[in-house]
């Protein structure tokens, strides 16, 4: 085609698959006859992905709705934004119920046009127009996450498509996660044991920290309501994990806090022995320094080891700080970094999120409550049901 041999193209699209839309839009293109392109119309577009500068000019050709969303497709890929949103627009409107196009919307608004109600609108609607299709449905649920939706109505989201909610590892934690956060625990813990993960690279670490402070939290409010044996066991069920998981902890593993917490328990039952262990474990941790830091320093202090709790409360504070300033430099990538999350992208908040988390803890460790308070109101700032910011207030 690009030498201009139309026969020849032509007898080599003839011998292609028929029911791929982009052989019929060529055909239109070379012959000029427009019904090609209409054809190509009624075909599945799952797995048709124009993406050569070529296929501009055929497409604009063909200007069909479906034409036009599949431009949208190549337009985004090649940065035209702008562009790419006009034609998916222009395809929503001679086709209402086009699922795929009012998701690329949805990302679209939010990620290069910062229009959150225009992307929340769209990605309702596609996942009304494809109401089998779970990831839209996680789409919308990271969507409605990270535009500071609360938890009530998250988890309105999730009981509305319960099939959907389980059919994604991620829609199931992150279920679990809300229960957590509106304190309904023995329901956060059964939706995990009632489903089979698929642990994917990127996304390792996610569920098993979540199991850890799951299980802390439970143990804590046993031992807040005076039940020490059973918060003991709760602390300790929190370092195994069901099968069902299909993960193991790594060297990493932070368990500070469960070993606080079983320290804690432990001495409420009366074993000075089995509290001396967990308090010794408590302070081992091989992991830069996060939230969970905050639970190894009050081991310290409970172990008459104040020099070493403040040295590490002050890093906390330092390494929160310095989170801040270089908010703007992306971190790491090696093996077991975290996957970003749609909607996810905007490093620099996440990055202040991450800091300020880091120094409320720092403060609350030294007794600094008035800056705890408002390193913690910095973070929520930008991520108003932050995890992390919800374990802040129950220890505070």
């Amino acid at each position: 085609m690009r030498a201009g041999l139309k026969e020849d193209t032509l007898r080599e699209l003839d011998k292609a698959d028929q029911t791929k839309p982009e052989v019929l839009y060529h055909k239109a293109f070379i012959t000029g006859d427009r019904s090609y392109a209409e054809a190509a119309e009624k075909l599945d577009w799952a797995l048709c992905f124009p993406a050569r500068l070529e296929d501009i000019a055929v497409l604009k050709f063909a200007d069909t709705a479906m034409a036009k969303y599949y431009l949208g497709c190549l337009y985004y890929d090649r940065l035209r934004y702008d562009d790419a949103i006009e034609m998916w627009e222009a395809a929503v409107a001679a086709i209402p119920t086009l699922a795929p196009a009012w998701r690329n919307l949805g990302l679209a608004y939010y990620d290069k046009k910062h229009d959150y109600d225009k992307a929340l609108n769209a990605l309702q609607n596609a996942l009304d127009n494809a109401p089998t299709q779970s990831r839209i449905f996680y789409e919308l649920c990271q969507l409605k996450k990270n535009g500071g939706k609360s938890l009530e109505e998250r988890l309105e989201l999730h009981n509305k498509y319960p099939e959907l909610c389980a059919d994604r590892d991620d829609c199931t934690l992150d279920k679990s996660i809300i229960l957590t956060q509106l304190g309904r625990l023995d329901e956060a813990r059964d939706i995990l044991l009632d489903h089979r993960f698929h642990t994917y690279e990127g996304g390792e670490g996610n569920l098993t920290r979540h199991h850890a402070w799951l299980y802390t939290l439970r143990g804590f409010e046993a031992l807040n309501a005076g039940k020490s044996a059973e918060a003991l066991a709760e602390f300790e069920k929190g370092y195994t994990f069901p099968l069902c998981y299909g993960e193991e902890k790594n060297y990493f593993a932070q368990e500070s806090h469960l070993n606080y917490g079983a320290a804690m328990a432990a001495k409420a039952c009366g074993n000075e022995a089995l509290y001396a262990e967990y308090i010794a474990a408590a302070e081992t941790d091989h992991a830069a320094p996060t939230e969970i830091s905050y639970f190894r320093a009050l081991a310290y202090f409970a172990d008459g080891n104040k020099e070493a709790a403040e040295a590490l409360l002050n890093q906390m504070i330092a390494n929160g700080e310095k989170e801040i300033a270089d908010k703007d430099i992306p971190a790491y990538y090696g093996v077991g970094s975290p996957c970003p999350c749609p909607f996810e992208y905007n490093f620099d908040e996440r990055h202040i999120v991450k800091g300020s988390v880091l120094k409320a803890f720092g403060y609350l460790g030294l007794g600094k409550k008035a800056e705890a308070l408002a390193a913690i109101k910095d973070a929520e700032k930008l991520d108003p049901t932050n995890f992390a910011a919800h374990v802040f207030h129950i220890f505070a």
